[in-house]
């Protein structure tokens, strides 16, 4: 949302470099606190307004990794066997090549130029089972399987996927950011997402043109917990190759809401009208209240 910032409070941009965390909570960087030096303080009649400036990083990432390395399956519905594939950079053919050396003699992987799709073959009856990290969407299969017999053949439904990580989600765990997020799904500070333009090994760089902000209702920020997770929001290694970003915060004045001396009611325009304004407002105060009496209790 843009919004006229009519402050007396210069923007402030924080820029975070991923190897110059405070403290790190995974291993593979995931989870990145950033102290600052000079706390960023709002006064009580001041919103803070904060946006991704910028963000560079390396396509280092892997398209098998370890979200998607586990292939699964069965010959008598009973016993459940787990291969790995190594984790790394591949292209179809190199992974057929690697699926085929690690089932020899059991499992016979083809893909189809015409089709984009692979078909799984044996002697032996078999079922591919679900399981945690498994390879299935890159192969063209559903992540959850539902197959219940056993089939000496097995063609993927959809393409195989090569690309492996196709966005990345930016999140700042510590900020309270107001956005709105998909129902019955775990909600993430999300400041930005970047779509991943870049082939492996190339530098991308990103800039935030288009003035988009978000309130927060944080007084004091005195650190940001940095997190990147992909389309899926599992875990992004970047594999000891650094990120770069820059966070934006601006100040304006809240604006205070007045109240309208008549209200629309027509049903074509309820969603406009200043009535839907003055509801919404009511609302707000009410939840304001309800926390504040949580707060103090």
């Amino acid at each position: 949302m843009s919004y006229i910032l009519d402050s007396p409070f210069s923007p402030i941009v924080v820029y975070l470099r991923s190897s110059n965390y405070s403290s790190i909570t995974d291993h593979d960087k995931n989870n990145l606190r950033f102290d600052l030096n000079t706390p960023i303080q709002s006064l009580s009649n001041i919103d803070v307004l904060v946006s991704l400036h910028s963000f560079s990083f390396t396509n280092s990432f892997y398209n098998i990794n370890p979200n998607n390395c586990c292939f699964y399956y069965t010959t008598d519905n009973i016993h459940i066997i787990n291969v790995v594939i190594p984790i790394g950079n591949y292209d179809i053919d190199s992974l057929i090549n690697e699926l085929n050396s690690l089932f020899i003699n059991t499992l016979v992987f083809t893909y189809s130029l015409v089709t984009l799709k692979i078909t799984i073959t044996s002697t032996v009856a078999f079922r591919l089972v679900s399981g945690q990290n498994n390879i299935y969407e890159v192969l063209g299969f559903d992540d959850i399987i539902t197959y219940t017999t056993l089939h000496t053949s097995y063609t993927s439904p959809y393409l195989f996927n090569m690309m492996g990580i196709q966005c990345l989600n930016i999140c700042v765990n510590n900020l309270n950011i107001k956005s709105i997020g998909i129902k019955n799904s775990p909600r993430y500070n999300i400041i930005d997402s970047v779509l991943v333009s870049s082939i492996p090994g190339e530098v991308q760089h990103y800039y935030n043109s288009d003035n988009f902000r978000y309130v927060i209702i944080d007084e004091l920020i005195d650190f940001l917990n940095i997190s990147i997770f992909d389309q899926e929001f599992r875990i992004v290694d970047f594999n000891n190759i650094d990120w770069f970003l820059s966070i934006k915060f601006e100040f304006m004045y809240k604006k205070q809401f007045i109240m309208p001396d008549n209200y629309l009611t027509d049903d074509d325009n309820y969603e406009n009208s200043a009535y839907y304004a003055y509801l919404a407002e009511k609302r707000h105060q009410i939840l304001k209240q309800i926390k504040n009496k949580n707060f103090e209790e």
